[in-house]
């Protein structure tokens, strides 16, 4: 399909800041400057801009910046939901709302200072809602440990392995080393990256992103404009949102098809609206919060079939596609992805464990933001902190109305799915409407409680002081014997993670944490 640039959306300007751990200015004041540079790339002045898109996990407003910058009035503003992820849905609203005539300049932006903000997961608090309820209590607290259980399933399922794996941050690193504005500068091989501390078994160290402060912000404007400014305008052909059904956000297990992710909705939708397809494309940057996520990117937009990402990247297929990214880059600076550059976004970087306080051991001063989360989880130098104290900082499900029968079913001993009244299909997570048959009348069935472990991740390095004197600890995901659809999250009890193998029969078995909280964990059979 032959696209014009008559009437499309272009991209006029860029800004960004310096990338540093401690940029040593407000989120605010960075995010106007980048805002600046973006305009002033583009040759238009602030005041000209009538639309901003943020992200929803943004902590400056479209209303300080609309009155810092001095403009008259923003016909629009809008804001997408997620962290890295959303970063091109941003461009989506831009560029629709350039189209659609509610705007002449729109400026996308984020700013965050991540690198000395401290991390969200941090803070989890006491009791968890919603979704969560059924991870974070068992251990699945960070971002690198709910990608992890993905990363373990696709190595069983299709043979990928860390060397692969490694392959992604090794090539990553070599494009950072030709960004003077990266972060990373230091080499990196394939044997270090495997010499890196395991974090959440599978992943190490090196396949995780920073987490940087920084600021980012560009310039849309119709083509038409577009022609007349400082720089040549580089069109939006295609972009897209996508979410697939029944979606988790990070702990994206409790469909029917495992290892499916958005990201094969949004590559169908976004090929559809630019008229072209993975033959085409000359270089692709992909959001590489963690290894796999490439990997596993490459299948999904159709760059090989789904499970040859790994070798992809270490084949002869490599070979010719970084000779060709070679070539590409002479004419393209290298960005070297967020893994070496920026990561301005609560996603990836794994505590480190030398720097908790271990149960029964006596503390000294705390660096920088190991002093930030939940007030109970803060100790004061010198305090003990005993095993007692560390488990009653464990995270415990907080029902509703819709899972509440889950969990007293759990305190009784008996392990309950939710029944649809209309088609008498099981589904686990609870939810109020059957997504099937959209009915939302529903009873609760006992089920077997044996299953077997789809994958599993063995967590090294936690990020909560309450699971500290648990490491290293397993925790699997679980597809039930009555559908292998209905999975649930858990720890397998009495057994040293060596053994907690995916493939491996378990039995449902009860740990009381509370007199109302009790959790459904496994033995294996």
């Amino acid at each position: 399909m032959t696209r014009t640039l008559s009437d499309k959306a272009v991209v006029v300007g860029i800004g960004q800041s310096e990338f540093s751990k401690d940029i040593g200015r407000p989120e605010r004041n960075v995010a106007l400057e980048v805002i600046q540079q973006a305009c002033d790339d583009a040759g238009l002045a602030p005041t000209e801009i009538d639309g901003l898109v943020r992200f929803d996990l943004e902590n400056t407003s479209e209303a300080e910046i609309a009155y810092n910058l001095g403009i008259g009035n923003l016909r629009f503003f809008a804001e997408v939901g997620y962290g890295g992820g959303g970063g091109c849905a941003t461009l989506a609203l831009a560029a629709m709302a350039v189209e659609a005539g509610r705007a002449d300049v729109v400026v996308c932006w984020r700013a965050r200072n991540r690198g000395s903000g401290g991390r969200p997961w941090a803070g989890t608090r006491m009791e968890v809602g919603g979704e969560q309820q059924f991870y974070i209590p068992f251990g699945l607290v960070r971002p690198v440990d709910q990608i992890a259980m993905l990363a373990a399933r696709h190595m069983h399922e299709f043979g990928t392995t860390s060397e692969q794996l490694g392959a992604v941050a090794v090539a990553f690193r070599k494009h950072a080393q030709r960004n003077p504005a990266a972060m990373m500068q230091k080499p990196m091989t394939l044997e270090d990256h495997q010499r890196s501390r395991m974090i959440s078994d599978p992943l190490r160290k090196l396949d995780c992103c920073l987490e940087t402060d920084g600021a980012l912000a560009v310039v849309v404007t119709s083509a038409a404009r577009g022609r007349d400014l400082r720089q040549r305008p580089v069109a939006i052909l295609g972009a897209a949102q996508g979410m697939g059904p029944q979606h988790v956000v990070m702990a994206n297990y409790f469909k029917e098809r495992l290892l499916e992710t958005p990201s094969l909705y949004a590559a169908r939708e976004v090929y559809r609206l630019a008229g072209v397809g993975p033959p085409d494309i000359d270089c692709a940057q992909w959001y590489d919060a963690f290894t796999p996520l490439v990997t596993m990117s490459l299948e999904e937009y159709g760059f090989c079939k789904p499970g040859e990402g790994g070798a992809l990247l270490r084949g002869r297929t490599a070979r010719v596609a970084r000779r060709r990214a070679t070539e590409q880059h002479q004419r393209r600076r290298p960005l070297g992805g967020v893994r070496a550059r920026l990561q301005p976004h609560p996603r990836g970087r794994a505590t480190d464990a030398r720097k908790l306080h271990l149960p029964g051991r006596r503390r000294g001063a705390l660096p920088g933001d190991q002093r930030r989360g939940r007030p109970d989880q803060r100790r004061h130098p010198g305090e003990d902190l005993t095993v007692a104290d560390a488990a009653s900082l464990r995270p415990l499900p907080l029902p509703d109305e819709d899972t509440r029968p889950f969990w007293e079913g759990c305190r009784r001993g008996e392990l309950l799915m939710q029944r649809c009244a209309g088609c008498g299909a099981l589904r686990f997570t609870p939810r109020p409407v059957c997504p099937k048959c959209r009915n939302a009348a529903s009873d609760w069935a006992p089920v077997s409680g044996r299953g077997t472990i789809a994958s599993r991740v063995v967590v090294h390095a936690p990020v909560l002081l309450a699971f500290a004197e648990r490491v290293p600890y397993a925790v699997v995901l679980v597809e039930l014997e009555e559908d292998p659809s209905l999975r649930l999250v858990g720890n397998v009890l009495d057994a040293d993670p060596a053994e907690v193998e995916i493939g491996r029969a378990v039995e449902v078995a009860f740990e009381e944490l509370t007199e109302e909280i009790t959790l459904p964990q496994w033995r294996l059979a």
